[in-house]
């Protein structure tokens, strides 16, 4: 296998050297998936059995890559990667397990989109293909044990691509027992309060947060206790999180050796809003009752009137507030088929006002 890899290689560097003033760039092919090691003039590479041995071939270049992982370096040290060989695009990958170590997810965090432009991710086994606008993204659950296949790419230019994948997704159990998890929502933020029973060869703690419950973004980065065999409570205070809305967080743990999992469940916390304002309504269009979500800063008594199209007032309602979310029920089953506007007016606030559709 030594021998055959060496022509290979040796064959690939005479390729290159010969069409030197061309510009080119050839797709990655594997040359071998079987444990061995190589030299090829100034490179040296080692692989053991199950890693996919990749040779990269590029304008004055010859590489091999482990795994599609770049860069390489020579033996003396100095960067030999292939600039521009991925059209400038940054993939930093992560494995993230459960607390219970049976499923993982990837934590995939790119790098090198034009402003305007945005990344493509593929599942190679799927087909499934997403494309977004953040800078990172975080897959389905996998079972642990299971591998993966993942092409990220730009969406202006999908030939701009990088692989990202594996036989098998290990998951490597931590050494933080995490007692609880929980979330607050206060006046000026949204609290997040753990505490652990033990912990050992711990480094930090990182709480992330999302509006959508999937993609996350780092928020903070806390210090553990590194060792310990009692109880450590934590504390953070999520000022950001004030405005109205949904709120998502999970904490994860880094231990000495650099590997992170995440050891918490998600915590739903929904944001308090300090205004007067419509949340929803529905079902639009409506044959019998429309239910209309409003927040309320204070408790009143809110005057609800109901127009036509003419401008005609076709019902005036009172509605008692509460400080906070209401749902009030307007019955609207005797209303011709047609359109019509509500309006909900307070003695301290702006009126709010919304259409609705009434059908037969």
């Amino acid at each position: 296998m030594k021998k055959y890899l060496l022509n290979i290689s040796i064959f690939l560097l005479g390729t290159t050297l010969l069409m030197a003033q061309q510009s080119y760039q050839v797709e990655p092919s594997v040359v071998s998936t079987t444990g061995g090691s190589a030299d090829v003039g100034s490179y040296n590479v080692t692989w053991t059995v199950g890693e996919t041995i990749i040779a990269t071939q590029g304008a004055n270049n010859v590489i091999f890559t482990q795994g599609f992982n770049q860069p390489k370096k020579k033996d003396d040290g100095t960067d030999n990667s292939i600039p521009g060989d991925n059209c400038g695009l940054e993939v930093l990958s992560e494995m993230i397990c459960d607390p219970f170590n049976q499923f993982y997810q990837l934590l995939f965090t790119f790098a090198g989109a034009e402003a305007g432009d945005m990344y493509g991710l593929t599942n190679n086994q799927t087909g499934t293909s997403f494309v977004f606008e953040a800078s990172s993204f975080t897959t389905e659950a996998f079972e642990a044990g299971t591998g993966y296949s993942f092409t990220v790419f730009l969406a202006s230019d999908p030939d701009c691509s990088i692989n990202i994948e594996s036989m098998v997704g290990d998951c490597m159990t931590t050494a933080v027992s995490l007692l609880s998890f929980d979330g607050k929502v206060e006046e000026d933020g949204n609290r997040l309060d753990w505490s652990t029973a033990s912990e050992s060869n711990s480094d930090f703690f990182t709480l992330e947060r999302s509006k959508d419950g999937r993609i996350f973004t780092p928020i903070a980065q806390l210090e553990s206790a590194h060792n310990s065999n009692v109880i450590k409570s934590y504390t953070y205070l999520d000022k950001e999180g004030k405005a109205s809305g949904d709120y998502y967080y999970r904490l994860l743990e880094t231990n000495l050796d650099g590997l992170r999992k995440v050891v918490s469940q998600v915590v739903h916390l929904q944001g308090r809003s300090n205004a007067f304002e419509l949340l929803a309504a529905y079902p639009i269009p409506s044959n019998d009752f429309l239910s209309v979500e409003l927040n309320v800063p204070e408790s009143e008594e809110l005057e609800v009137s109901i127009y036509n199209t003419l401008g005609q007032v076709i019902e005036v309602r009172q509605w008692d507030a509460r400080k906070g979310n209401n749902t009030f029920s307007l019955n609207v089953a005797h209303y011709a088929a047609g359109t019509y506007f509500l309006k909900a007016s307070s003695t301290r606030y702006e009126s709010i006002n919304l259409s609705f559709v009434k059908e037969d």
